[in-house]
């Protein structure tokens, strides 16, 4: 399973969002 750097900052950011909104 091949990870694009793209795909992981896009995670990053997302996970990151969706931590800032919950907290």
């Amino acid at each position: 399973m091949l990870h694009s750097p793209f795909l992981s900052i896009f995670l990053m950011i997302l996970g990151c969002i969706t931590w800032c909104w919950c907290s």
